[in-house]
């Protein structure tokens, strides 16, 4: 009795089912029709997974070296103007080639400081902070009345100025060839040229309807734009700072990366029989690395004094103004750009 009682609805069912039926059919043979786009897809993926080239050190490393330009763009703009403070704040000219050595001093202190604060907390986080330090000194300077307040200005950008070891730490992480690092250290020092090139002739041309003050104002919306590049462009590669930040495992002691190094297409590290990472040097390394150090602060230092001294040199002796002055040393800083680049290749 009770299964003839269930017979009609099961009836009911089976009839329902079968009305189902050829709906459920479409959508089968719908779905045969996508099965072969979606093949497509797949294979076209994988290929496209396999082909994608790996991001070119310079699409990674050009606001490094922007940001290194700004900086030192922002310092050569005041070189045609030094002889000029004489005039409007009653400056010597032993304090006016002061004005030189109390950046650079900053700039010593700054570089050692921001390389090593760098490996701590990030190489964005420096730039930007540089960055924006130097555009608020900048602005301190062109509201400056008296010698000292241009003074602590100026050795507060110099501090702040700490652009080029960082771009130098980038280059490392970013480049893992190292037979590929000189060529794109080299380019940190191309910008470094390039801004001492454009920099004078920014500050001969804005020296007249400015004045000295205003050039210096001139030097913070550089510096500000540079830091607005930075914030939107720049992307944080030391490895440490990215693996803390994302909880994975921190990069060895030997220095290996806690992912694949995102070096130039096709180098995919040091060639085979290189040794290990964070091995011994070579034989004579020491005296290698003393001989550079020696050289790079000779060059340095008549840097520095060529900066300090031949404006008002020039001033004095041929009588030029600061738009002679700042055109002149954007000749001679075409030519260090040319030979940067030579070198380069």
């Amino acid at each position: 009795m009770a299964a003839d009682e269930v017979k009609p609805e099961v009836k009911v069912v089976e009839e329902a089912a079968d009305e189902v039926k050829p709906e459920v059919k479409v959508v089968e043979e719908a779905a045969d029709e996508v099965k072969p786009e979606v093949k497509v897809v797949e294979e076209a993926s994988m290929m496209g997974a396999r082909d994608v080239p790996k991001p070119s050190p310079i699409s990674l490393l050009w606001p490094a070296y922007l940001c290194v330009f700004v900086d030192f763009m922002g310092l050569a703009i005041t070189i045609p103007i030094q002889p000029f403070i004489a005039d409007d704040m009653g400056a010597s000219p032993g304090q006016i080639s002061a004005l030189v050595g109390v950046y650079s001093i900053g700039q010593l202190l700054g570089n050692i400081v921001m390389g090593r604060v760098s490996d701590r907390i990030g190489r964005k986080p420096v730039i930007l902070i540089s960055l924006a330090t130097s555009t608020i000194s900048y602005v301190f300077a062109g509201f400056a009345e008296a010698l000292w307040v241009l003074f602590l200005a100026r050795g507060m950008c110099g501090i702040c100025g700490g652009t080029m070891p960082v771009a130098q730490a980038m280059v490392l992480d970013v480049v893992s060839d190292f037979r590929e690092r000189p060529k794109y250290l080299a380019l940190c020092g191309v910008s470094l040229g390039m801004g001492f090139t454009i920099g004078p002739a920014i500050g001969a041309a804005f020296v007249e309807p400015l004045g000295v003050n205003g050039v210096f104002f001139v030097c913070a919306v550089l510096a500000g734009l540079g830091t607005i590049v930075a914030a939107l462009n720049i992307q944080e590669s030391n490895a440490a700072v990215i693996a803390r930040k994302s909880g994975k495992p921190a990069p060895t002691a030997g220095g290996a990366p806690a992912g694949p190094p995102a070096g130039p297409p096709g180098a995919g590290g040091p060639p085979a029989g290189a040794g290990p990472p964070g091995g011994p040097p070579p034989s004579g390394f020491g005296k290698v690395v003393w001989a550079c150090a020696i050289s790079m602060f000779l060059n340095a230092y008549c840097f520095a004094t060529m900066n300090g001294l031949a404006s008002l040199s020039i001033n004095v002796q041929f009588g030029w103004g600061a738009a002679e002055i700042g055109y002149f040393l954007t000749f001679i800083g075409i030519f260090q750009v040319r030979t940067r680049t030579v070198y380069t290749r």
